[in-house]
């Protein structure tokens, strides 16, 4: 088990896999880059400030990002999820090479793989994504050296665990279609939109001082609502308003004569960014575990991962 010839297969597995999963990451960034351009375009404030709001709406964009998830997996840390199988399996494959070997200064296995930093938006994640990918075939490659050289005998339990556990990375396993790109720009911008909300308001507010002072105001909410009506009449019922926005005219006007505020604002939700993907059970499992429930599977990944090691 785990023989150099099962890791060049799975080399060679997770390299083809991934150029399966490579469209949908394109996918995914095109979709922002036009949800962002759309979302950039209707400003709230009056000419000739329209624009002036931009700081704004890339902090709203970046905090509904950390809260999008792509098949149950947060899309700030996507790249570590799709390869988070190998990672813990060139750990363990490490730690079975410093028990033979006498330590962690042990020279025979010790893997250049570092999980990657969170990213920010979409357009972040191909380029981890392809570092990412490259990092995992040069370190299959130093693992089939440390096995094929290893003149002592490895632990068959241990080893077949290790080897499982890689089995357990969700880059194995690529959708089968792409997502729908209309559908998920619109799911893209409209989210962007829930978050920069509390941002408008607060400028609302802003702009009653503004009147009492008798100076002009600078907010115009308009622009913003008509792409909120867009986005709803084309997503066809596959976006739903949060009920406080249940009425869009009616929520405009709460919000322009101050019954809604930033501070009683309450739409704000996780997008699910869903893919024609078929993970199996133990996959699922492992992608929900936490720090412990990885663990937990690690010590028994062979259990789990017996009936797809003939997909490699």
């Amino acid at each position: 088990m785990s023989s150099v010839a099962e890791l060049e297969r799975l080399r060679i597995a997770t390299i083809e896999r991934a150029q399966r999963w490579m469209p949908i990451v394109i996918a995914l960034q095109g979709a922002e880059a036009m949800a962002m351009e759309r979302f950039l375009g209707a400003s709230v404030y009056r000419p000739p400030y329209s624009g002036n709001d931009n700081r704004d709406k890339r902090q709203a964009a970046l905090g509904a990002f950390k809260n999008t998830f792509v098949e149950t997996m947060p899309a700030s840390r996507l790249v570590n999820h799709l390869f988070s199988g190998m990672g813990a399996g060139f750990d363990y494959f490490r730690m079975i090479f410093n028990n033979l070997h006498g330590g962690h200064q042990q020279t025979h296995f010790r893997p250049q793989y570092a999980p990657a930093p969170e990213v920010n938006a979409f357009q972040e994640v191909r380029n981890r994504f392809e570092r990412t990918l490259a990092e995992v075939s040069r370190n299959l490659e130093l693992l089939k050296k440390a096995i094929g050289t290893e003149g002592k005998v490895m632990p068959t339990d241990h080893v077949r665990n290790a080897y499982a556990v890689m089995l357990l990375s969700p880059i194995l396993y690529p959708p089968t279609a792409h997502p729908d790109a209309e559908r998920t720009e619109l799911q893209l911008e409209w989210q962007m939109w829930l978050y920069y909300l509390s941002y408008a308001l607060e400028q609302v507010r802003q702009d009653v001082s503004r009147k009492r002072a008798r100076m002009d105001p600078l907010v115009d909410l308009g622009p913003m609502f008509v792409r909120l009506k867009a986005i709803l009449a084309k997503s066809d019922g596959a976006i739903h308003a949060p009920e406080q926005m249940g009425n869009l005219d009616r929520f405009r006007r709460d919000c322009e004569e101050g019954r809604i505020t930033s501070n009683s604002l309450q739409v704000r939700t996780a997008l699910e960014i869903p893919l024609a993907v078929h993970f199996p059970p133990a996959v699922k499992k492992w992608i929900a575990a936490d720090g412990e429930g990885a663990r937990e599977i690690t010590k028994n990944a062979r259990n789990y991962t017996s009936t797809y090691e003939a997909r490699i």
